[in-house]
């Protein structure tokens, strides 16, 4: 790659620095992707009604809170449209949900969250759903879209609605259960997780489901509740079975994961719900990922320093390494603390957003060697997102460059690849 080459892409990425602070110099409203988190649930209501419930977790440091007697107020509009496979809108609502808190340090939280619904009855299915959040008052805008589709629930008589990931509080008795209805318990599960990646250090992975039956309220039968947790590439990690009686239209369980000894990565969870007599069966299953694990700080200590490495001094690397093994977690949180970007609330944002990077490479860049040894997934982890991403094919070879642009660290990453593999390699990068 030619230095010229790499002085054009310079100039190139300060002109487009230059055209985006222009274009956004403006008091008008920049829809965000990020902001806030959506779910989307498709069940049965007790009427037999198949239902979606849209939630949305707006986090209060993504709002505007104003000061009002005495306390601290936030205002927000959530404007919902549903749309069939067609493209065809076939819903529509607006809600309106007010905020209010006594602290002023609950108004900079990420991790406390305002949390609004809406109901939307649908027939069977698959549907876009966009989301659109605007903070009265002033220009923030957040949007997502989410797919959801909406099953014919009872086949034969019984069902099994689509498993959901949660995040639990750890129960450390020995004899905890696994399988649990919801009512048995009183706020054992937090939250929802909306994008499938498991990333909590103090919590475990929880998956919800629901069996359905045709039978009216006050009917009852005995099922058996098979379930698993599969690692893709290493076999069964989890398996139990429970007989249950189930009664009315929806039953709602939840299955507990101690996941201490798992490790990082991908996992499958299947669930199968059989009736005996007469014979009827049901099944769902659900992908989810493991974005940490304790075992990062044992078993895989090295590939964990050898990650960090990317962000962090060889003097940090050096205190983490030499820790004892029962030090580990206080001198990875440690560390962590001083990057913290809001140290009076309970969430990292850094750390959460170090985990995500790592996943993402793992899913992404994985091409013969684990994503974070490419070129690629060292840059992404260090920088994180691309603010622009240009391709351009090399019309001497046939192959590939990549460049990625970090517009506010004014840096350019050119990226080669030179069989059509996905194999990129780093050729050259601009930097102040």
């Amino acid at each position: 790659m030619s230095d010229g080459f790499v002085r054009r892409a310079t100039r190139y990425s300060l002109i487009c620095v230059l055209i985006l602070a222009l274009s956004h110099s403006g008091a008008a409203a920049v829809p965000q992707t990020a902001g806030f988190s959506l779910y989307t649930h498709a069940f049965l209501d007790p009427e037999h009604r198949p239902t979606v419930l849209v939630s949305i977790n707006v986090p209060y440091a993504n709002l505007i809170f104003l000061k009002k007697s005495g306390a601290f107020q936030a205002d927000y509009n959530l404007y919902v449209k549903v749309l069939d496979d067609k493209k065809k809108v076939v819903e529509t609502a607006v809600v309106s949900e007010s905020v209010v808190v006594e602290d002023y340090g609950a108004t900079r939280s990420a991790k406390q969250t305002s949390r609004l619904s809406k109901r939307f009855y649908l027939e069977q299915g698959d549907y876009i759903v966009k989301c659109v959040v605007q903070v009265k008052n002033t220009n923030r805008v957040y949007e997502k879209e989410a797919r959801v589709t909406v099953p014919k629930f009872i086949e034969a008589g019984i069902g099994v609605g689509a498993p959901r990931l949660f995040a639990a509080f750890k129960d450390t008795s020995q004899h905890a259960p696994v399988l649990k209805r919801v009512n048995e318990f009183d706020e054992v599960v937090e939250q929802e997780i909306a994008n499938t990646a498991f990333a909590e250090s103090e919590k475990w992975p929880a998956v919800g489901f629901d069996v359905y039956l045709e039978k009216e309220a006050g009917d009852s039968l005995d099922c058996c509740v098979y379930y698993e947790v599969v690692r893709k590439d290493n076999g069964q990690l989890l398996y139990g079975r429970r007989t249950v009686r189930v009664g009315g239209v929806r039953n709602q369980f939840v299955v507990f994961a101690n996941t201490e000894e798992w490790d990082p990565g991908p996992y499958v969870f299947n669930v199968k719900v059989v009736q005996k007599e007469p014979y009827r069966a049901t099944a769902g299953t659900l992908e989810f990922a493991l974005a940490f694990s304790p075992s990062m700080l044992t078993k895989h200590f090295d590939k964990t320093l050898a990650i960090l490495s990317l962000i962090a001094s060889a003097a940090e690397l050096s205190e983490l390494r030499e820790s004892d093994v029962e030090d580990r977690p206080h001198a990875w949180f440690k560390f962590w603390e001083s990057r913290d970007p809001t140290p009076g609330t309970k969430e990292n944002e850094a750390l959460e957003e170090h985990l995500r990077r790592v996943r993402y490479v793992a899913d992404n860049f994985t091409v013969g060697e684990e994503g974070w040894k490419t070129d690629r997934g060292k840059v992404y982890i260090t920088y994180g997102e691309p603010d622009e991403v240009e391709s351009k094919i090399n019309p001497q070879y046939q192959g590939e460059y990549l460049i990625w642009h970090y517009y506010r660290e004014n840096r350019t990453f050119v990226f080669y690849d030179r069989f059509g593999l996905g194999e990129y390699q780093l050729t050259n990068s601009s930097q102040p």
